[in-house]
């Protein structure tokens, strides 16, 4: 079992801006305020529970009394036997976690692939932020157009929702580069940084304006994509530019990973411009 400590090794985002992240990314379908996980342990509990239903994984499902002894083989975890039933009944009101069989008083059970991929989503969240989640659609959308016959339709709903995306991040970082405070800052740049983005917005622009040369409507979708990715870019090295301000002044030069001064030198940002 691993440790809850452990998930922020070799991260940059501190743990409050990863509650942050996790918090914010659920409430998209809370049913109200307040009902979203804000405690880091709870998702360890899911990770810690999707653990031994892997490590537990034999042919005829898993009991909640092997999940938990796999659990506890090291030494006890950060909660209590009661907590961890009570996430269970959690997971099996909502289909998380599932009969193997329709019998009855059926004792084993089966963890849906749904919750890895929630865990998988978390890790990145913690790391990145949701840029990440970005990157993967400019991906996906730049398949389909190397597809023989691109669909015309599921191209422009990716660059629309391209589009959404570099505008909410580059209204987050505007704000946060004129009024957040340096804590939020750094964590906000490092979440959202990405040295290749440019490259594939620009791919994608010229791979629309060869296979739709008269899509003019299409055209229009690409260019304000690539509109907002330029505005996003902006502010990502306008906050970079703060940070680096900061530290200069400082003499706190470990408030960026060296990926960061690397950017910053290759684009020749200069704080006291």
């Amino acid at each position: 079992m691993s440790d809850i400590g452990e998930d922020e090794s070799g991260r940059w985002l501190s743990g409050e801006q990863q509650t942050t992240n996790l918090r914010t990314y659920v409430a998209a379908v809370a049913r109200h305020s307040g009902a979203t996980v804000t405690d880091r342990l709870h998702v360890q509990m899911t990770r810690d529970i999707a653990a031994g239903f892997a490590a537990r994984g034999a042919r005829g499902g898993t009991t909640k009394a092997q999940v938990w002894g796999w659990i506890t083989q090291d030494g006890p975890p950060a909660y209590g036997l009661e907590e961890f039933e009570a996430r269970w009944e959690v997971f099996e009101s909502e289909g998380l976690i599932r009969p193997y069989r329709s019998k009855k008083h059926q004792q084993r059970h089966s963890f849906h692939p749904l919750g890895t991929v929630f865990l998988m989503v978390c890790d990145r969240l913690e790391s990145r932020g949701g840029i990440d989640e970005l990157i993967i659609l400019l991906d996906r959308t730049q398949a389909l157009l190397d597809e023989e016959h691109p669909d015309r339709d599921s191209v422009a709903h990716n660059i629309i929702f391209c589009q959404w995306a570099f505008s909410t991040f580059a209204v987050q970082l505007e704000a946060l580069v004129l009024d957040g405070s340096m804590r939020e800052l750094i964590d906000d740049h490092q979440q959202y940084n990405h040295q290749d983005l440019e490259r594939r917005v620009q791919r994608l622009n010229r791979e629309v304006t060869r296979l739709f040369p008269k899509d003019f409507d299409l055209g229009h979708k690409a260019v304000a994509m690539l509109e907002s990715q330029q505005r996003y870019t902006h502010w990502v090295e306008q906050a970079l530019l703060r940070v680096l301000d900061h530290a200069g002044r400082s003499l706190d030069f470990d408030v960026l990973s060296a990926e960061s001064y690397l950017t910053a030198a290759k684009k020749g940002l200069d704080p006291g411009s």
